[in-house]
């Protein structure tokens, strides 16, 4: 299942895909097409299969396109779907364009480098080499510098799975850039997002830094920042509320769950699943009736 840091990225990029141009310019790998925008990213390959990837840009029916996939891990199946996709867009419109991987790990910018690279038992070479754009913590440093509000999200999705103090210091600081955008919605979308994508760990640090920054100013920014940590901390008890209660009916009723299973509803982050395992587990016979794959 994708992260919330996937999906946020995703849509981000989707929504503004001026914003991914930036980057690109500012990682010297040149820029989008012009006139390029988020199309549906499915690429038809035979009739009716089709092949999934995170964002597909392009202008028009025809000419060219570029392909975004953000990338955590080293996944088998990606490099046979880039060459189904690219073939596909290929044929379609004309022209070749361009994939692009985005990651946050030289390990796994490694790995896109050769995961398209196949060859036959007899020889037989069938290639497409993306172009991998590698964040690491120096270049989330580099796109700050700029004062550029738009690639501050991409630098704090460069340290989004990291734990420490410094990593937490960034976010704050790409949090702080994106006070300088004049609208209030997207900069309040922003903001969610930014919080969204970190870790727990990570979030918690965010909390103590901004609170010590919010004893300094209360502008735009501290409320839309005090308004996202005030949601999620209602959001956050309604969950331990529902998992506590879920907890309970199973205890009242004798249905044993292990330990793997109490962790899982413990950290549950989705009321709605949270909701249909507590309506199954008010007249279910054991605990396969209530986490099986046929319920959530």
């Amino acid at each position: 299942m994708p992260s919330a840091a996937h999906e946020t990225m995703v849509e981000f990029i989707r929504s503004h895909p001026q914003w991914f141009d930036a980057l690109l310019r500012a990682m010297g790998h040149g820029a989008l097409p012009d006139g390029a925008r988020a199309v549906d990213p499915s690429a038809r390959v035979v009739d009716p299969g089709t092949v999934q990837v995170d964002v597909l840009l392009s202008s028009g029916n025809v000419g060219p396109w570029a392909v975004v996939e953000l990338q955590r891990d080293d996944d088998p199946t990606k490099g046979r779907r880039w060459l189904l996709a690219a073939a596909a867009l290929h044929d379609r419109r004309g022209v070749m364009g361009d994939v692009f991987v985005v990651t946050h790990a030289r390990s796994v910018a490694r790995w896109a480098s050769t995961a398209a690279v196949v060859e036959g038992p007899h020889g037989t070479r069938l290639a497409l080499v993306p172009r991998v754009v590698c964040l690491r913590r120096a270049d989330a440093e580099a796109l700050l510098a700029t004062g550029r509000p738009e690639l501050a999200l991409f630098a704090a999705w460069a340290v989004h799975a990291q734990r420490s103090d410094a990593a937490a210091r960034l976010v704050r600081r790409a949090i702080v850039t994106m006070g300088a955008l004049p609208d209030a919605a997207l900069r309040g979308a922003l903001v969610r997002g930014m919080i969204n994508m970190v870790g727990d760990e990570l979030r918690a640090k965010l909390r103590e830094l901004l609170m010590d920054l919010s004893k300094v100013t209360e502008g735009p920014l501290m409320r839309d920042l005090r308004e996202e940590f005030e949601r999620r901390g209602k959001l956050e008890g309604k969950l331990e509320g529902e998992a506590s209660a879920l907890l309970r009916v199973l205890a009242r009723r004798g249905i044993a769950i292990d330990d793997g299973t109490r962790a899982r509803v413990l950290a549950c982050s989705d009321a709605a699943t949270l909701d249909a395992w507590l309506d199954r587990a008010a007249t279910a016979a054991d605990a396969a009736e209530v986490f099986g794959e046929g319920g959530a």
